[in-house]
């Protein structure tokens, strides 16, 4: 082998190992890129122990309601870039819906269910209320009217539609209704039993059999909607067509959305996926803590008991270059005039020195310090729970976020006897339960007691009086919380005593209303 050829070796090896290296690197960073998480801003001045009521889109604009146990702030947002308009704080909201352009606030009381309409800048521009037992309401959902649409408890199979004037339509399906949910637009969608029924007008009169629909999890934007088996459905020309079939799915209703341009949805806690409507993946985006809620524009995620609000990118225009204009001819400058003789130029005036800052003094302009999240205080209920073995024991009128604070910084959840979560504005109730298992030696799960509520409903109402009556008569014997919650003289026994005191109950901590079940977040 020559000396040539062997000098030549090495140098190949190197080539070919800086080339190695630049595309490592090259990859390396065009990986980091494409895996960069959104960046979020810090949403401030949020209620105590706030939870994410809603996050709904319409164009270039969101609109998001944080709900806490004592109050209530909606925020509107550029949805392109997530940056805070205005901002409005209030009491205490059930639910809260987009229609028609306006969001409408759901406040509920015993007797009653009150809506406020919020103009575009957050503005109140009216006012109005239903009266009914908010207690017996098992789904709700609202028309851009105004109008509510309302199944109850009693009657699960009955859909009724009250218009703001107390006009009043109503229609029975062969089975209960599992699902109810209108757009911002105007459509109703309907779930009775295994049938799918679409209103283009809203009226319970346009209802109409969708031959192919399935039982939904949410709507996406007006004409489609995710169903429980994970399907992507999209109604057109009166049926139903699956466009894409997600492998796994985040149950959450508020992590999917939909728009014209497509669909925004949930992959994981930290990631989102951008379809088209043909079922096509476009894009993807990350955030950096535990999502809670998605728009096609806007991701809201929760990082160290604060939450953030990050532009997603989806859905925008590509910005198409404007041509660039050929450059018009340069015209020929006109000759200066002459200055008339004896006219002389006054001197410019000589600009004075700034003054120079005095030591230790910051220069304007310095970036303030980024915010830092802020963390739970101790809670200030004005009661504390009380355990005995698996019971967890708190007064009638205390509120599941006053309850949740106490265990902060675990994050519990408290659950309703049908196993679904109970919101932070919802009373305490007889039956719920709070899984907890941080120590070794205690209960995988709390059953809650509110002495005076028999019955589960939360209310100590005449209801309780009667349960402890049958009781007592053997007609229908109360157990278990139940059972309990009737000992109000905490003796072990359920007696004539402890029927007396029901006459005067223990009046509620904090006056929080108490809250139905509203149709699935948008």
């Amino acid at each position: 082998m020559s000396r040539k050829f062997r000098r030549g070796i090495p140098r190949a090896i190197a080539a070919l190992a800086v080339f190695l290296s630049f595309f490592v690197l090259a990859a390396v960073l065009l990986g980091a890129e494409e895996e960069s998480p959104a960046q979020g801003a810090l949403l401030e001045d949020l209620p105590l122990s706030a939870s994410l009521t809603l996050l709904a889109q319409e164009g270039d604009q969101a609109w998001l309601v944080f709900n806490g146990p004592l109050g209530s702030r909606v925020l509107l947002a550029d949805a392109a870039t997530g940056e805070v308009l205005a901002a409005r704080d209030g009491g205490p909201v059930a639910a809260a819906f987009l229609r028609g352009g306006s969001l409408i606030l759901c406040e509920t009381a015993q007797t009653s269910v009150a809506f406020t309409r919020l103009s575009p800048t957050l503005e109140e521009t009216e006012r109005w209320e239903f009266f009914r037992l908010s207690s017996l309401l098992r789904r709700f959902d609202l028309s851009p009217e105004g109008g509510l649409y309302a199944v109850d408890s009693t009657a699960p199979a009955n859909l009724t539609y009250t218009s703001r004037t107390g006009n009043e339509e109503k229609v029975t399906f062969p089975e209960e209704v599992q699902f109810l949910q209108a757009t911002p637009q105007g459509r109703l969608y309907v779930c009775a039993g295994d049938t799918l029924y679409l209103s283009e007008d809203g009226s319970l009169a346009g209802l109409t059999e969708l031959p192919g629909g399935s039982l939904p999890v949410c709507l996406l934007g007006e004409e489609g909607y995710l169903d429980t088996n994970g399907t992507v459905c999209r109604v057109a020309d009166g049926a139903v067509k699956g466009v894409l079939q997600l492998p796994s799915l985040l149950t959450r209703a508020a992590l999917y959305s939909g728009s014209p341009e497509g669909l925004a949805l949930g992959e994981s806690n930290t990631r989102l996926l951008w379809y088209s409507w043909d079922g096509e993946a476009l894009d993807s985006c990350l955030v950096e803590g535990e999502l809670q809620a998605v728009s096609p524009g806007l991701a809201v995620y929760q990082q160290d008991s604060a939450f953030y609000c990050a532009p997603t990118g989806f859905g925008q225009p590509e910005v198409t270059p404007a041509p660039t204009a050929s450059p018009a001819p340069t015209e020929t400058p006109a000759p200066a005039e002459s200055p008339e003789p004896g006219e002389t130029p006054e001197p410019e005036e000589t600009p004075e020195p700034e003054e120079t800052p005095e030591p230790g003094e910051t220069p304007a302009g310095s970036p303030s310090p980024s915010p830092t999240a802020q963390p739970i205080p101790t809670p200030e209920a004005g009661w504390y729970p009380t355990t005995e073995g698996e019971y967890l024991l708190a007064p009638l009128g205390a509120t599941v976020g006053e309850l949740r604070q106490f265990f902060w910084p675990q994050a519990v959840q408290v659950e309703k006897p049908d196993g679904t979560t109970a919101r932070d504005t919802e009373k305490l109730a007889t039956g719920m339960t709070v899984p907890y298992s941080e120590k070794e030696g205690f209960p995988s799960a709390y059953t809650l007691v509110v002495p005076g509520d028999c019955t589960g409903l939360g209310l100590g109402s005449d209801r309780d009086v009667q349960a402890v009556q049958s009781h007592l008569l053997g007609e229908e014997p109360l157990t278990g919380p139940y059972l309990r919650a009737a000992d109000l003289d905490n003796d072990g026994q359920v007696t004539v005593e402890d029927l007396v005191l029901f006459d005067t109950p223990a009046p509620a901590p904090t006056p929080v209303p108490t809250t139905p079940q509203p149709s699935q977040t948008e």
